[in-house]
């Protein structure tokens, strides 16, 4: 999310005024109305365009489902039908960013524009729409927005390549780039390359596991068996992107090969991941590989030397509560499966990330009120107000 960052670095936390203390009184600050939806600000200040990843993960983590009957509506109804390479549009793609004064997304330096720049929103609108049935049991959306959802689901298979890696690859849209360089929710540069952009295609093991956990609940939702066939043929593609020598996942995998490095998506991908898609040896080495991120505020994102060596601190130095929240929300279904199952060396391994990953809650605990875009050594980082911020101290009270 870099188009319209406000990155107020402060030292002090920046509370909310005392009639503004809960992640409710931050939904009701953000919340605005765009013709018949109900949307969320990403955060305050700074933040006018709208971010689907941003307010689909925030309903999930705050168990809201207004939060996310709108940002269905309107990412139905913006759907992509055709291809555009100047927004990085593909047919069934679900927007990135969309400015409600503008109507489209941002340009940003003669790159091209944002609105479809993201290969994990289609993919979490998808997954939004289980949410939503789960937490209202209604299927009006379901039904509204049938087709857009068989749009969807087209639009992942179409990026699943032949050997069941879900790649990113600007020339979908007839591009030769996309307008930002990363098309996940770390979305300044990438790791490991020089341009901080990959060599397409790519393949992002954290949107890899998105994407199947979208196709999974298209099933689920519609009673389609083809989705689920794809998706474990995914899962069976994993192995792919594991590398033995950081015993974690690759960082990215590109047209010039394996980016390793061991950062904060290799457990995030448990949120999306069913118990059992990773043998359990290998979910214990991601925890153990992991602690080169341990912070006593949660996981950072990337690994110290490869941090400095990429000079991107916004998305490599500080904790992201959100991140870690899911994180946290995604490791309890697998630990409860462990636990279940007997597995003694799994189960430690996940008592340990799941402290490690409640760790902000300590944070919102100390600082009642302030809800920043991300902790470093125990301070608010970025902009001051965070929607996802917000939605994941709900995740963290809910899950207590």
């Amino acid at each position: 999310m870099v188009a319209e960052q406000a990155r107020s670095y402060s030292d002090t936390p920046e509370q909310l005024p005392p009639q503004l203390q809960s992640p409710e009184d931050v939904f009701k600050l953000l919340q605005i109305q765009y013709s018949r939806y109900p949307l969320f600000k990403a955060g305050h200040p700074g933040y006018s365009a709208i971010f689907v990843r941003d307010i689909v993960k925030s309903g999930r983590a705050a168990r809201n489902p207004m939060m996310l009957a709108g940002i269905i509506a309107l990412g139905g109804d913006l759907q992509a039908k055709n291809k555009d390479p100047i927004r990085g549009a593909y047919p069934g793609a679900i927007f990135h960013e969309y400015n409600p004064e503008r109507g489209d997304g941002i340009d940003i330096n003669g790159r091209g524009n944002t609105m479809f720049n993201a290969c994990d929103t289609t993919a979490e609108w998808t997954i939004g729409h289980e949410d939503y049935t789960r937490l209202t049991g209604d299927y009006s959306f379901v039904r509204r927005y049938r087709s857009e959802l068989d749009a969807a689901s087209r639009y992942i298979s179409d990026h699943v390549n032949s050997n069941g890696l879900f790649i990113e690859d600007p020339e979908f849209s007839g591009a030769k780039h996309f307008a930002l360089k990363v098309t996940t929710w770390r979305d300044s540069v990438l790791p490991g390359r020089g341009t901080g952009e990959a060599t397409y295609p790519v393949v992002y093991p954290l949107a890899h596991a998105q994407n199947i956990a979208a196709l999974r609940s298209f099933s689920r939702l519609t009673g389609a068996e083809w989705p689920r066939k794809l998706a474990q043929r995914m899962v069976e593609a994993l192995p792919d992107l594991y590398s033995p020598r950081t015993r974690s996942f690759f960082i990215a995998k590109d047209a010039d090969g394996p980016i390793e490095g061991v950062n904060s998506d290799n457990l995030h991908m448990l949120a999306y991941l069913e118990p059992g898609d990773l043998p359990p040896d290998i979910v214990e080495s991601l925890v153990s590989a992991s602690e080169i991120l341990e912070t006593d505020w949660g996981y950072r994102p990337l690994e110290p030397e490869l941090a400095k060596k990429t000079n991107d601190p916004y998305h490599t130095d500080p904790v992201w509560p959100h991140e870690q929240s899911a994180t946290h929300t995604g490791i309890k279904a697998h630990l409860d499966w462990a636990i279940k199952e007997k597995l003694k060396g799994l189960i430690g391994a996940l008592e340990h990330a799941f402290e490690v990953t409640g760790r902000p809650n300590n944070y919102y605990d100390k600082n009642p009120g302030s809800y920043p875009e991300t902790i470093l050594n125990g301070m608010p980082w970025g902009n001051k107000i965070q929607l996802w911020s917000a939605a994941a101290r709900k995740e963290y009270s809910l899950s207590a």
